[in-house]
């Protein structure tokens, strides 16, 4: 007689082997708020916008993993890939649509991207890289090399210029991403100068990027154009808007690589017209990038003035809907 086969499992036998759900902490590492969330939506409206906010994409151009975002059951381990220092490239382009070391990964790829027949290559340190491109140039010297350290990348200590005014700039959005989106603008001029601002974000398009760019607006607005201004600002999408980018982004009719037209056109371009006007004064402007909410003073004055801004337009939205 044929051996019995066993039958299948019971749904009660099988439900036992089943391990519990752990709950997920999504850590971003780059994005418009660096931190630790509990959702992937929190995950998602902190990345988006940013140029390297891919989750750990591989980088076609230099094969590398950038991690950005990642997810893990452990709320430790996630505050732990945050906190983790990132390493210091230097990307040298020898040939492209100009020539430079850079440290920042955006200029870098405004180099090389459409140039024909490109040459670049990354280095851990910068006296590699000034080799590269002197293979390429006999005349080639440190001086002639473009280092891009000016927009403050490459360090976290804050470096304040003493003879300029410094103007701390930063937006705040509430449900960034979201129909109920409410933001706010806040620009601090230490210590406590009347010209420091907390406002809502006017218009209908409400998102953190649109209040970085207007805060740093506000300061370029408020200040004479024959004052010298530091500003100071945790958005560097917003930096590359106001001085990496713009000058192309002018010259392709204010479009980008795809023909469709730039987002926030409007407040980048009200920007190159302040940067413009202080130009023709031979007024210096320089922007500085900080670290969000590292206990920079400044920044963190800036960060309350624009959250402060939002909860009140939320507070007044609420009030209106309940009168309706």
């Amino acid at each position: 007689m044929p051996a019995k086969r066993p039958g299948p499992a019971s749904h009660q036998a099988a439900s036992k082997k089943r391990k519990p759900n752990k709950k997920t902490w999504y850590a971003v590492k780059f994005g418009l708020h660096p931190g630790v969330y509990e959702t992937r939506e929190e995950c998602s409206n902190n990345t988006e916008g940013e140029s390297r906010a891919t989750y750990c994409s591989q980088d076609p151009l230099l094969t590398e993993s950038r991690c950005v975002d990642k997810s893990f059951t452990s709320k430790e381990d996630a505050e732990a890939f945050v906190a983790e220092p990132n390493p210091t490239w230097f990307y040298a382009v020898a040939g492209g649509n100009f020539r430079g070391i850079f440290l920042d990964y955006d200029e870098f790829t405004r180099a090389i991207t459409r140039a024909k027949n490109p040459s670049f290559k990354k280095f851990d340190k910068l006296d590699k890289a000034v080799e590269f491109m002197k293979k390429f140039s006999d005349k080639a010297t440190n001086a002639d090399i473009k280092v891009q350290m000016k927009l403050g990348f490459l360090s976290d200590e804050l470096d304040l210029d003493p003879d300029l005014l410094h103007a701390y700039t930063d937006g705040s959005c509430l449900h960034n991403g979201t129909v109920d989106a409410v933001a706010g603008v806040g620009l601090f001029l230490p210590p406590d100068d009347p010209r420091n601002v907390s406002e809502p974000l006017e218009g209908e398009l409400q998102t953190n990027q649109r209040a970085e760019l207007t805060a740093i607006l506000r300061a370029l607005e408020k200040t004479d154009v024959t004052e010298g201004l530091q500003i100071l600002s945790d958005s560097k999408y917003s930096i590359n808007c106001a001085v990496v980018w713009v000058e192309q982004w002018e010259s392709d009719g204010w479009k980008n690589s795809e023909g469709a037209y730039i987002k926030n056109k409007d407040l980048v371009q009200a920007i190159r017209k302040r940067m413009l006007e202080r130009q023709a004064a031979s007024t210096q402007t320089r922007y500085t990038w900080v670290r969000g909410h590292s206990k920079i003073q400044g920044n963190e004055e800036a960060d309350k003035l624009a959250v402060n801004a939002a909860l009140k337009k939320q507070a007044e939205r609420i009030k209106m809907r309940n009168k309706s």
